[in-house]
Order: C-alpha cells, then structure tokens, then sequence
C-alpha cells in the first residue's frame, strides 16, 4: 500500500503546479527571493513590512531553489515541483511513523482500512504534497504524537527530540502552539510524567524558537521576535481579513469532504469527546475551539490536524460495528462502505490530475512552455484573470515565475475593451475567466480556446466534490486552432 500511495503522491505532485492559498507562495516563496536576489524588501506583501512571517520555511525554499541550481535545474516551475515531490514523500514517511505507533489500538480486521484511510483519505494526498506552513507544521505534530505515544523507554533524548517537533510545528505555524499546550496538558494532567521531563521538552522547542529568531532577525536585518508580532496583530485587528460565525467549521467539516465522508468525519470527533483522556483529544478539541472563536475563519486552518482524520473515523468505526445488528449491516452499513469507496476513489483520481485553485500557475506553465521563444502580448481580462500579478497589490506579483518574453495588457473596464476591437493582432493571446461576457466578442473576432486551466473531465466531476469554483477556472485564446472549440 506504501508503494501505491509513493505513486498516487507522486503524481499528485507533478500534476499539483500552483498553490492553494496565495499564502503559500507569496509569503514563502517570493519570501525566499528577498535572499535569492529576484526580490527587494518593496516586492514583498504587507507582513514583511510589519515583521509577521517565520523566515524558516522561506530559508528551506531557498536551499532546496539552491540546490536545483547547482544540479542544473533552473527551471521555476520544475523547482517547485521538487519542493512538492520533497514535501509528498516526506507526508509519506510520516504517515507511515504515525500508523506504526498507533496500530496497537486498532483491530486486527479494522487495520487495512486504517492504513488504507491514512494514506488514501481523498483529499490528504493532494494536502500533503503541499509545501505550506499548514502541511509542515502538521507533519511535525504528527510524528511529535507518534513519538509520545509510542514511548517505551523514555530518555532525555527522545523528550529533547519530542520538544524540537513541537518548536517546528510552532515555527511552521504558531497556530499549532494551541495543539502543543494541550499535548502538554495531556502529558501533565494524564499520563503524569515527571516535570523533568516535561522540562526536557521544553528545552527542545525553546532551543527551536530561538534559533529561528536568531534567523528571523538576520532574514528582517534587526533583531525581532516574529510571534509576538503576529500574535499582536492578529489580536489587533481580527476582523481585517473578513468574519464568520461560530458554526462555520461544522459546516465544512459536513459538506467540503462530500456529506457523506463529512458526516462520518463528524460523528467521529463527537465520539472523540467522550474520549477525554486520549492524547487525541487534548491535542485536537484545544485547537478547535479556540478557531472556532476566532473571528476569521479558512478550512486551510485546520490542515495541521488532518491527517489525524483517518485514526478518529476508525477508532469510531470500530466502536460502533460491534453493536450494529447483521440485518442493519448488510441493510446499511456495507452499502455506505461502497459508497465511501466510490467517492473517495473519484475524489483522489480528480485532485490527482488538478492544478490548485484555478490552474493559475499550471496556465502560466503552459504559456512559458509554448510561448517563449519570442515576445508575446497577453491581454489579461479584468484584474483577477491575470495569474502573473494579483490585481497590482503589492506583494503579490509573481517574481518567481518571471517571463520576460510575456507582456501582460489588463483590460479592467468596459471603457478599455475597444482595444478588444483595435489591438489585437493575430498572434497575440487573451486570457479571461469561464464567466468572462467578453468571450462572445473574443469568438467572434476568430479567437479560439487553446488551453483551458481546468480540464474538461474534471470540470464534470467538480459539482459533486465541489472543490473549486468552475465559473473561474481561465481560458485562453489564440488564432493557433482553426477549429472551433466549445465548452
């Protein structure tokens, strides 16, 4: 099964070109490109200015960015592939550590498909391949969990080694230190080890948390104390990033994973609560709850949990079953294992072979490959069709991907679209999105749809798994078809 999930991260990662929050790339990558030389302090977004960011993730990218240059691998787009190709295989590892440690507790029947889940849970291999603060602060919990559960013969090495995860995750995240106090929590108040050892912990993560404000303070060149900085500024202004209510992760939970994987992920984490002294529940409701708090609120804040997902929804299954009649079984339960197989098989296939978000970054590839052995214009239908620049706010162009042969013309307005009409030449190229009105105008002046950011297969399966906005996806056009393609 390790070999089968080697491959389906691997072809997730290839195929996964581009970033599920702009987040992911502009305040890490492009955060990188201060050092590398592509960028100067003026060409990063507003948290650089306000000293908000961790410098450890950006320095990881800018020595994996160095090392692709000196192997002769100079290309953007196959570098972040490799950052992906990294970041999978690591998720890889693991998920394994994690599955090894807390086997012990799962039933001889039941442990296929808790290995099955941990791998192949449809939408992990498509989190896990990124490389985002969200994946890495995860990861470094979850084999931090791994390593305290599965603790036989604890010693200062092993404790020590416990607290540098959990600085990592912290420094990945900050979130994750509301996890890492519960975990804490749980090591005081239930399993009662002794305070030397907890000690010890601490003296791992601290050694962590200064180290990288030593970096932070050579990466900002002035001595800085990141998370009180972001940690002040998320308490200042909460409402900065908009606001949503209490309910809105229950939601989620339900509805983003399918209903039907959804209501089982539910059912799980209420069984949880009853499971109050698991490490799992001091580890995950801490963390729920304070986000479900918090004003602002995005799905991607609870990635660093979950791949813990898998090991909650068996540990549940296999609570229930036993007491679940043969007639309901056969009636009930065995249809909707084979309708959890259906969809979760569909669901990694789809994320497997789609480019994040709108396929922004897998468009530009497509373009550079295509359309760089010579100066091309580019007019870029409103603002937010144009994946090299971001609406024109500062911070978020992307400098990483550069093409010089590439000029973008945005066309904002009504007022700006005769050049629709008047400056277009036969070899230039039009982006706009699925929903864009001026796709009439496009076609009839003989333009075509070259290379659509989304394919075709998957815009069909979207409305069941609802995993983007298909009205966004990009289209681009060109006079190189004759043959007229149409949606």
């Amino acid at each position: 099964m390790f070999v089968i999930a080697l491959l389906v991260y691997l072809i997730t990662a290839i195929n996964s070109n581009g970033y599920h929050h702009p987040d992911e790339h502009f305040q890490i990558i492009e955060f990188a490109g201060l050092k590398a030389g592509w960028n100067t302090a003026a060409d990063l977004t507003w948290e650089y200015d306000s000293n908000l960011r961790p410098s450890l993730q950006p320095m990881i990218a800018l020595a994996i960015i160095k090392l692709c240059d000196v192997a002769g691998i100079t290309n953007p787009y196959d570098q972040s592939m490799i950052m992906r190709i990294i970041t999978g295989i690591g998720s890889l590892l693991c998920i394994g550590y994690f599955i090894r440690c807390f086997s012990k507790i799962i039933q001889p029947r039941f442990k296929n498909i808790f290995i099955f889940l941990s791998y192949f849970l449809w939408f992990l291999p498509a989190i896990n391949v990124r490389f985002s603060s969200e994946t890495l602060s995860g990861l470094s919990f979850l084999c931090a969990t791994g390593l305290v559960w599965s603790l036989t013969r604890p010693t200062f090495k092993s404790y020590l080694f416990i607290g540098i995860l959990l600085g990592l995750s912290f420094e990945f995240r900050f979130q994750m230190a509301i996890a890492a106090t519960g975990m804490m929590g749980w090591l005081i108040f239930i399993k009662r080890i002794p305070m030397k050892q907890i000690l010890t912990i601490l003296l791992g993560g601290l050694s962590v948390v200064i180290l990288c404000t030593c970096l932070d303070s050579w990466y900002y060149n002035k001595p800085v104390f990141v998370p009180y900085n972001y940690i002040y500024s998320a308490f200042s202004d909460t409402d900065q990033f908009g606001t949503h209510r209490w309910f809105f992760y229950i939601v989620h939970i339900i509805s983003r994973p399918t209903p039907v994987i959804g209501i089982i992920i539910l059912c799980s984490l209420f069984y949880l609560l009853k499971e109050y002294k698991s490490i799992l529940f001091w580890c995950i409701f801490p963390f729920l709850l304070v986000h479900i708090f918090i004003p602002h609120k995005e799905v991607r804040f609870l990635y660093p949990l979950i791949n813990f997902l898998p090991l909650i929804m068996i540990l549940f299954i296999q609570k229930i079953i036993p007491e679940i009649t043969s007639s309901v079984k056969q009636l009930i339960v065995y249809p909707i294992y084979i309708i959890f197989f259906i969809i979760n098989i569909g669901g990694i296939i789809m994320l497997a072979f789609k480019p994040p978000m709108t396929g922004n970054v897998a468009m530009m590839e497509y373009i550079q490959n295509n359309y760089s052995s010579k100066p091309t214009h580019l007019f870029v239908i409103e603002g937010w069709s144009n994946p090299y620049s971001y609406l024109n706010i500062k911070g978020l162009n992307m400098r990483f991907y550069n093409n010089k042969m590439i000029k973008t013309i945005e066309l904002r307005d009504n007022s700006q679209h005769h050049k629709i009409r008047n400056d277009l030449k036969d070899d230039d190229l039009i982006l706009l999105r699925k929903d864009a009105s001026e796709r009439y105008l496009i076609e009839k002046l003989g333009y075509t749809i070259e290379k659509r950011s989304i394919p075709p297969w998957i815009e069909k399966m979207n409305p069941f798994y609802k995993v983007y906005n298909s009205n966004t996806a990009l289209l681009l056009y060109s006079k190189k078809n004759k043959k007229k393609i149409t949606l």
